[in-house]
């Protein structure tokens, strides 16, 4: 009995040895992608009409959840608004080329 326990006790290990690794280079290179931010172009070619997609379909699933929100709490309606709608109005309009 205590033999298949210490061979997962083993595998565990070894793996745990060898993705470990993995993880702490992983780490390294988003913080470096992080800081320049994107080209312009692929800003105002891609990011951007996504965000546009995004706002209309966020100011969609706004209804419903503001409606959820002034039932349960309504001095807390500025939630969802500041989350579902404002936040990508400012990701599409108002942020300046090249930060995303």
């Amino acid at each position: 009995m205590a033999s298949p326990l210490r061979r997962f006790a083993a595998a565990l290990a070894l793996g745990a040895v060898l993705v470990a690794p993995v993880s702490a280079r992983a780490g390294t290179n988003i913080d470096n992608v992080g800081d320049k931010g994107s080209p312009p172009s692929v800003d105002l070619f891609i990011m951007r009409p996504i965000g546009l997609a995004m706002l209309g379909v966020s100011c969609m699933l706004f209804v419903p959840a503001a409606a959820l929100t002034a039932a349960v709490r309504p001095s807390e309606l500025d939630v969802p608004f500041e989350h579902m709608v404002m936040k990508p109005v400012r990701f599409v309009f108002i942020d300046p080329l090249g930060s995303h």
